[in-house]
């Protein structure tokens, strides 16, 4: 049996896309000719594949957990991680899963005659049920955005700058304009004299995410087309949600929550940039939780400085609900609450480094999209888990 083991955050960063044309081939199609107008590339734009897939990959490497035992440890990290990342009903899978697994370590050497097989397989088997059912959440949710909302597939975008650029630009201008866009110089046996739209789109072939959507707004920038700058608007927005998958869970509460503008102003702000601005994505996502804190505080009547640090906003805002560590005396609550404090320490010494908040030296290290992956889903995942609990326990 092939084991594939799922290393990050499920569904935030996916598996690679030959694994996953074997779960759900066709995914992607081909959009054919050149796009004019964004009503045509929202219409025929497919779904993105479901986000429930890479977790029924983590069960699967479980399969045979006897057989398996030794992967059991490294196993177990990652499915705890990857049900936190689905946000606040990933954490409380998390809590159930941590709760079946974490008495549940390899037999020393000298004990394996005594060791209980039947338990064991037991015990691990119902772990994998808990992930089996945070997939098939995952994958209900998912179904339901992709029911609301159209989807862009890059092939989309690529056609639509090929388009913009082919109406806008002279065919002797062409190559010079595509090297200006950092694409490849003409080769030997280009012409862009033959047809333009098919020595852009020859350029763009295999390109996508991030550096997709910087050449589509530089050609927007240039142009000013709104069907190219439409396409692009809704290819970044999926992606970021993509990337994000606690946003749109956490969303649903925020949502249903009077007077809290200034949070749906930064949450959008950290979705928005997560691609094109990962600095400006981690400070977003920083600003969101300390103005979920002091929302929670406020509502809550809990007393808090303007200038407190967001460690000591997000201990007053648990303190308040009553989900501070020091509040449990239940072990596998209070260490899940423990990595929830440390999780809210790193994302303030992550802003304070790799946000644009502060100015910058020479040697500092400029984060990449996948540090501001990381932060964004953090900091949705830590806000999701308050707002529902301040929703559930109600405002005093």
């Amino acid at each position: 049996m092939a084991i594939f083991f799922v290393s990050g955050i499920a569904h935030s960063w996916p598996l690679a896309t030959p694994i996953a044309s074997q779960i759900a081939p066709n995914r992607w199609v081909d959009q054919g000719d050149a796009i004019s107008t964004y009503r045509q590339a929202m219409s025929r734009s497919p779904a993105i594949g479901p986000p429930g897939d890479d977790l029924r990959l983590l069960a699967d490497a479980m399969g045979d957990p006897v057989a398996h035992y030794r992967e059991l440890p490294a196993w177990k990290t990652r499915a705890s991680s990857a049900l936190v990342a689905l946000g606040a009903e990933g954490l409380a899978l998390s809590l159930e899963f941590n709760a079946k697994t974490q008495d549940l370590n390899l037999p020393a050497p000298t004990l394996a005659e005594d060791w209980d097989v039947w338990e064991y397989e037991g015990r691990v088997r119902d772990a994998v049920a808990i992930i089996l059912r945070a997939a098939d959440e995952a994958d209900r949710r998912a179904d339901q955005m992709n029911a609301a909302t159209p989807r862009v597939s890059p092939n989309a975008l690529r056609e639509a700058i090929a388009e913009t650029i082919a109406v806008n630009v002279k065919a002797y201008d062409i190559a010079a304009v595509c090297v200006a866009l950092g694409l490849d110089p003409c080769g030997p046996n280009e012409d862009p004299m033959r047809s333009k739209r098919v020595y852009v789109t020859h350029k763009l072939i295999g390109m996508m995410g991030a550096h997709l959507i910087e050449v589509a707004r530089a050609v927007d920038d240039e142009y000013g087309d709104p069907d190219l700058a439409g396409i692009a608007a809704a290819y970044s927005a999926q992606l970021s949600i993509r990337l994000a998958p606690g946003a749109t869970v956490a969303g649903e509460r925020l949502a249903q929550l009077h007077d809290w503008v200034a949070v749906q102003r930064s949450w959008d702000a950290a979705l928005a940039k997560v691609v094109t601005d990962p600095e400006g994505a981690i400070t977003a996502a920083r600003t969101t939780l300390e103005s979920v804190c002091k929302h929670i505080c406020d509502e809550r009547a809990a007393p808090y400085e303007s200038g407190w640090d967001l460690s000591r906003l997000y201990k007053a805002a648990a303190s308040a609900m009553d989900v501070a560590p020091d509040q449990h005396s239940e072990q596998v609550i209070k260490q899940i609450l423990s990595g929830v404090t440390t999780v809210v320490d790193g994302l303030a010494a992550m802003r304070n480094s790799m946000s644009d908040s502060h100015g910058r030296g020479k040697g500092n290290v400029r984060p990449l999209p996948r540090h501001a992956k990381l932060a964004v889903n953090a900091a949705f995942a830590v806000a999701g888990f308050l707002i529902d609990t301040h929703v559930e326990k109600g405002a005093r």
